[in-house]
């Protein structure tokens, strides 16, 4: 893998390894930031388009695991191609990418936002997503479960972090939410940055009747919507760029076999490998320890997959709508 290798890298580099992938993942796990996030890009979406709903701005989210799991394929062989470093560039480049191109699509509307912060986000997501582990294995071949759970720690954590930004920036009264009432007047809405319109009484319970709960399109909450992404573009292009620097991989010595006996004990104090390949595979890792075509043809494999289906459905369903209830 050019430009991604480093003979001159201890084995505890892979703990700093493993600390740029959790960076890297905080980043991209803000994807399950949608449930919080549609609240308010759906209420700015209304000022223009106002039957709106989050039922529309779904196919937003719906575009991102989209968009990652089309490309994920490809990651590997952009590893494979290019090293773990700039596949991470790459990959980081496109995230970034998406949320600026998403501060002009958002005033557009919902088929811009899917290509930008769903499709091409999903896209990054996918390109990027396993460059820190097989950096970090290269490292560490015998800790391959802490390598992945403490990278993938940080997808899960991402966006228990930066939903406390946006909410930070978009709402600091975190004012909740409510009916849109008869005419949107929104009677029910009460937050200090807001005057009620001419004639409202406050104190009326209009009830949903079946619809959701949104911010008034009058209020100043939607405002900073679109400059939002602009801030998480900046948050994201300084991890990822900084944490990128540090995907190296660690290059395999070659010893020839006629002086391994000889050198095996300076090479065991010198914390230096001795392995017979060069590729991720001198590691431990295969391409694929059992043929596609034999998983797709064995009835385990339909189950496994059945039951990771089901399960990521159920998961994702909730992820994107857990503010909206």
């Amino acid at each position: 893998m050019p430009g991604s290798k480093s003979s001159a890298r201890p084995r505890w580099y892979g703990y700093v390894v493993l600390a740029a992938g959790f960076l890297i993942h905080l980043c991209l796990g803000t994807m399950y930031c949608w449930g919080n996030l549609t609240t308010y890009v759906t209420s700015y979406l209304r000022r223009d388009h106002p039957n709106v709903s989050y039922s529309d701005t779904y196919w937003v989210y719906t575009m991102a695991p989209a968009g990652q799991a089309l490309v994920m394929p490809a990651g590997g062989w952009l590893q494979m191609t290019f090293g773990t470093r700039m596949s991470g560039i790459g990959g980081g480049s496109l995230v970034v990418g998406a949320l600026i191109l998403s501060h002009f699509a958002v005033k557009s509307g919902i088929p811009a936002l899917m290509m930008s912060y769903g499709f091409l986000f999903g896209v990054g997501v996918g390109v990027i997503y396993t460059c820190p582990v097989t950096a970090a294995i290269t490292y560490l071949p015998d800790k391959k479960g802490l390598v992945n759970g403490v990278v993938v720690m940080g997808f899960g954590l991402g966006a228990f972090v930066v939903n406390f930004i946006i909410t930070a920036y978009l709402n600091p009264h975190n004012c909740k939410p409510q009916c849109p009432g008869t005419n949107s007047t929104y009677p029910q809405f009460t937050c200090p940055s807001w005057t009620p319109l001419p004639g409202t009484n406050t104190s009326e319970d209009p009830g949903c009747d079946g619809d959701h709960k949104y911010f008034p399109p009058t209020s100043d909450i939607p405002d900073n919507v679109p400059d939002l992404f602009l801030l998480l573009g900046l948050i994201y292009s300084c991890l990822i760029g900084f944490a990128t620097l540090f995907l190296v991989e660690r290059e395999r010595v070659l010893i020839p076999c006629s002086s391994v006996s000889e050198k095996s004990e300076d090479a065991e104090e010198e914390d230096v490998e001795i392995p017979q390949k060069t590729d991720i595979q001198s590691v431990g890792m295969t391409r694929a320890d059992v043929p596609t075509l034999e998983v797709m043809r064995s009835k385990l494999g339909w189950l496994l997959w059945g039951n990771f289906w089901l399960t990521g459905v159920g998961g994702l369903f909730m992820l994107a709508q857990y503010k909206t209830f």
